[in-house]
């Protein structure tokens, strides 16, 4: 069944650019790290790379999906979980067994965006609480006695980003 052959294919492209997209992320963690402010800037467009691979496939698999539940007769609404029985025996296996690489892969996906998050929600809050003692009169807005905001001065900070 070439419907369902091209599925499987779809599904296992998928999984692996999930899995590289998981470990650009984590790379991208470790040079925050390790403050290699310069060479983020190519996982990042690695990242964005990925992530337009990531919907083409994505839109190859939803097709394929389409094309094998259409073949087997069932509703086009139909999960994955009421096509399997369906498969024959033979190829119901290989067919788990890519289904459960692309769980794992999305799982790993979100594991290390939670983490990524996690790490540079942290960096930020640690920053703002520095600048906060540095720069007290930064902290909020200030009032005049009119009960208008007050500019304040604009003070210049550099950052060494290779601190």
């Amino acid at each position: 069944m070439k419907e369902l052959k091209l599925f499987i294919k779809d599904m296992k492209a998928e999984a692996i650019l999930l899995k590289s997209f998981a470990r650009l992320q984590d790379e991208m963690q470790i040079l925050a790290g390790n403050k290699k402010w310069e060479n983020i800037e190519p996982v990042i467009q690695n990242l964005r790379d990925n992530a337009q691979k990531l919907n083409r496939i994505e839109e190859n698999r939803c097709i394929s999906f389409s094309a094998l539940k259409q073949k087997l007769g069932v509703p086009p609404d139909a999960t994955f979980l009421k096509v399997l029985p369906l498969i024959p025996a033979q190829l119901r296996d290989e067919l788990l067994t890519v289904y459960r690489e692309l769980k794992i892969s999305v799982i790993s996906v979100k594991g290390a965006s939670a983490r990524l998050t996690y790490y540079f929600k942290s960096i930020e809050e640690s920053f703002k609480k520095v600048l906060g003692e540095l720069f007290p009169h930064r902290k909020g807005k200030i009032y005049a006695k009119d009960g208008k905001a007050k500019r304040v001065p604009d003070d210049t900070l550099i950052l060494n980003k290779h601190l």
